[in-house]
């Protein structure tokens, strides 16, 4: 929790003030009757103690006294909200490898799925385009608010030999620099866009993975990338069976030179909670709320019960 005024937090000390006062008076009450009064014979002449009770009242005065304080120095607290416009290209692997079995039903289709999620869950100021990567890299869809286009290529993602990481950034960042203006990516206090990077394999064609991070980053576009698979991968190729493990570190080297997140999932339920978190990363922004109001609710209700507790004391007395 933060402030808008701190400075203000200093009237606290007049609650402690209040608080020391009220204990004083206290102490100095019972030293009085110790005084002046036979202890013998207290229990005739006084009513029975009310112990801790008859404190209760000032107690919950006191309390409110103290949220009341921190009430006026505007307490807040960050809360996402989805931005109201921006640029995400989602770029899948369809590399053969993305047909293990490893991840039920495959890796493919449960990537088809998980895109599917997360293009649904986008919120919908955001424009996304889609990459699919295998050998070469190709912009199946071009930035766009059109979702049902989207849908429908996601869909048809189909495999095919290879893999090129390094093609499907080049990709994205050409496509994003079609849409804004690349002054206007290097000079943003927060980035415009950004790219979701799936893969599960080595980078084996094209440029190198490594070098398009670093100009994904000169272009001021992170990349969030998402390692999909198990180390225990494999696929069948011309009789053979070939191991094909998730290159968890290459993916984590490009999300940390690019300034993206990187992720791991060998789950399609995995999968999309890392869509997930993508989505509240690059989608959502934080912004500060006051809770003053809701302070003031409480305070005011502590009062309410002090009153109640003092009526009530005071009805016992009579």
């Amino acid at each position: 929790m933060t402030f808008l005024h701190p400075e203000r937090l200093v009237l606290l000390l007049v609650v402690v003030a209040v608080a020391a006062g009220y204990l004083l008076l206290q102490r100095r009450r019972q030293q009085a009757i110790a005084r002046y009064t036979n202890p013998a014979m207290l229990g005739s002449i006084a009513p029975p103690s009310l112990g801790w009770r008859r404190h209760a009242s000032t107690a919950l005065a006191i309390g409110a006294l103290a949220v009341v304080v921190i009430a006026i120095a505007q307490p807040t607290h960050q809360v996402s909200v989805p931005r109201d416009e921006g640029l995400i290209v989602v770029a899948v692997d369809v590399s053969e490898s993305m047909n293990a079995t490893d991840v039920e039903p495959n890796r493919i289709q449960a990537a088809i799925s998980g895109a599917l999620d997360f293009v649904d869950k986008v919120p919908p100021g955001f424009d996304i385009g889609l990459v699919a990567f295998d050998g070469g890299a190709r912009l199946l869809v071009s930035p766009t608010k059109d979702r049902a286009a989207l849908t429908n290529a996601i869909d048809n993602l189909q495999t095919g030999p290879g893999t090129a990481g390094g093609e499907a950034i080049y990709t994205a960042l050409d496509a994003i620099k079609a849409t804004i203006n690349p002054d206007a990516l290097a000079n943003a206090s927060s980035p415009p866009a950004a790219i979701v990077l799936l893969s599960d394999g080595v980078t084996n064609r094209g440029r190198g993975i490594t070098q398009a991070a670093q100009d994904a980053a000169t272009a001021g576009v992170p990349v969030s990338t998402i390692a999909f698979g198990t180390r225990s991968g494999t696929i069948d190729i011309e009789g053979r069976r070939i191991p094909v493990p998730a290159d968890e570190t290459t993916m984590a080297t490009v999300a940390k030179i690019s300034g993206g997140n990187s992720f791991t999932a060998g789950s399609l339920s995995q999968l999309e909670d890392v869509y997930h978190d993508i989505r509240l990363a690059v989608a959502y922004t934080s912004e500060p709320r006051e809770v003053t109001t809701w302070l003031i609710g409480f305070a005011l209700l502590a009062l309410i019960a002090a009153t109640g507790v003092s009526m009530a004391l005071t009805a016992r007395s009579l």
